[in-house]
C-alpha cells in the first residue's frame, strides 16, 4: 500500500503494483525490489550506511532506476562514494566483473588485499582478478610497504584491462582511478 514508511524511512508515494502474476509464477517489479533491498541494507542492519533523502522516496529512486538500470547488474555504491551513502552521484549499475574486482576481503589494517600470515613476519598479498575469475595470489614479503606497492601495481595492471570492457565512459575513467 501506498505511503506506508519502508524499514522505518522509506515512503512508497507510488500506486503502482510491486508484484503480480504472470504465467502462474509472482513477477516483482525490479525497482521497488531494489529500493527496498537498498533500504534493508541500510536501515535495518547496524550499518553507518545511508541513503540520500531524495530516495527515501520510491518514485525519486523509480526515475532514476528507469533511467539506469543494467540486466544482470549489481546496485554499487563504492566506485564513485566511499561506500557510506546512495544516492544519483554515488551509485551505479555495475557488473560481476567490476565488482568483483573492485572488492578485496583481506585486510591488514586499512590495506585491501593483504593479510598477515599467522605464524609469520611475511605478509600475503592477494588480488581479485575477474579476468580469471579468481583471487590470485601476489607474492610474500616481509615489509608492509613492499606489500603495499605489489598490490596496488597488480590492482592497476588488472584495471586497466578491465576498463577495455566497459561501455560508459564514467565507470571506464573511475576503475582507472580507482586504485
Amino acid at each position: 500500500m501506498a505511503n506506508q514508511l519502508v524499514y522505518g524511512v522509506g515512503v512508497n508515494d507510488t500506486h503502482s503494483p510491486k508484484q503480480w502474476i504472470k504465467h502462474g509464477k509472482i513477477v516483482r517489479c525490479k525497482a521497488y525490489t531494489a529500493w527496498r533491498n537498498m533500504l534493508k541494507k541500510c536501515y535495518a542492519t547496524k550499518t553507518s550506511i545511508t541513503v540520500c533523502d531524495e530516495w527515501l522516496l520510491f518514485s525519486n529512486f523509480e526515475k532514476w532506476f528507469k533511467e539506469n538500470y543494467k540486466e544482470n547488474c549489481k546496485l554499487n555504491n563504492t566506485l564513485f562514494g566511499d561506500g557510506s551513502f546512495f544516492s544519483p552521484d554515488t551509485t551505479v549499475y555495475l557488473d560481476k566483473m567490476v565488482c568483483f574486482f573492485i572488492r578485496d576481503t583481506s585486510y591488514v589494517g586499512e590495506t585491501k588485499g593483504i593479510r598477515k600470515q599467522p605464524l609469520s613476519d611475511k605478509f600475503h598479498v592477494r588480488c581479485n582478478n575477474p579476468l580469471k575469475a579468481e583471487q590470485e595470489h601476489v607474492g610474500y614479503f616481509t615489509k608492509i610497504e613492499d606489500a603495499k606497492a605489489a598490490w596496488l601495481e597488480r590492482k592497476r595492471k588488472v584495471g586497466k584491462k578491465i576498463a577495455e570492457f566497459q561501455n560508459d565512459a564514467r565507470v571506464k575513467q573511475a576503475i582507472l582511478n580507482y586504485f
